[in-house]
């Protein structure tokens, strides 16, 4: 019987639905009387049919219906057991990372999105900010404020980062050779190399000049930079507070749409480390 190798390995379970009762009515079920008489029988049935194996998507009136158990399926206190004691206790479900998001339509949780100039800083909470050398816009992109216009005066040193009060570990996409992939639109490019940046805390950061890789046409381009380049720069990719960050002393004006961190590796657009 597939359910997962962890239901598999108990003795019993019940498949049930509760209106509104808690844990009353079950327990009435589950539970015999003093004198060992059942209290209330089962007397539910299966409303969709059991499946034989993990893949498996039979369904009542297909030409090879096979299922373990049928629609309509539903036992008794009366009832023998018709199943074996031969369960699978393996777990078959392929692991499969989901890729993390960053920004997309808004930025996710639990990030922030600073603003840096020189010693001073700003988290945007509205629609529009700005500090120093740095102000970032919200904007119409393919639904209502998706993105995000960026514009660097040049006048300082400034950045625009993704900040956590907590590290998130990324080391399970760098065993699967993953990058931070990013929408990004060139409106004006700056007269200062534009860096692509991490963090991992007080003095340790790692940054990387993408101003070559990227079209100075004001259309709009994914580039896919390798996690491996932070590694190399010492990057500790097991505690990073800012997954991204953007810096320059330039007058840049650029736009970002979505932002994400993808076990998925791609050649195109890329930054390659490896």
């Amino acid at each position: 019987m597939w359910v997962n190798a962890e239901l598999n390995a108990s003795d019993a379970f019940v498949a049930t639905w509760l209106p509104g009762s808690e844990g009353d009515a079950l327990s009435d079920v589950l539970f015999a009387n003093a004198d060992g008489s059942v209290n209330h029988d089962f007397k539910g049935k299966l409303s969709f049919s059991w499946p034989n194996n993990p893949i498996d998507n039979a369904n009542r009136g297909d030409t090879d219906y096979a299922p373990l158990l049928p629609y309509g399926f539903g036992l008794t206190y009366a009832d023998k057991n018709t199943l074996g004691d031969d369960l699978a206790e393996q777990s078959q479900v392929t692991e499969q990372l989901e890729d993390l998001v960053l920004f997309e339509r808004a930025v996710k949780a639990p990030w922030s999105l600073q603003l840096q100039s020189g010693e001073q800083q700003k988290t945007m909470v509205s629609s529009r900010a700005a500090v120093g050398a740095v102000s970032v816009k919200t904007f119409d992109k393919d639904v209502q404020e998706d993105a995000r216009a960026i514009t660097f005066t040049g006048e300082q040193l400034a950045a625009v980062r993704l900040m956590a009060a907590f590290p998130s570990d990324l080391r399970s996409f760098v065993e699967k050779q993953g990058q931070l992939q990013m929408q990004i639109k060139v409106d004006k490019a700056g007269t200062s190399p534009l860096w692509l940046g991490m963090q991992c805390g007080d003095d340790c950061q790692g940054k990387l000049d993408i101003t070559e890789r990227l079209n100075n046409d004001a259309q709009w381009q994914t580039v896919n930079i390798d996690l491996a380049c932070f590694a190399e720069q010492n990057v500790n990719l097991g505690q990073v507070f800012s997954p991204w960050q953007l810096s320059t002393q330039g007058d840049w004006q650029l736009s970002i749409a979505k932002l994400t961190v993808s076990s998925k590796h791609t050649q195109e657009s890329a930054i390659l480390c490896q």
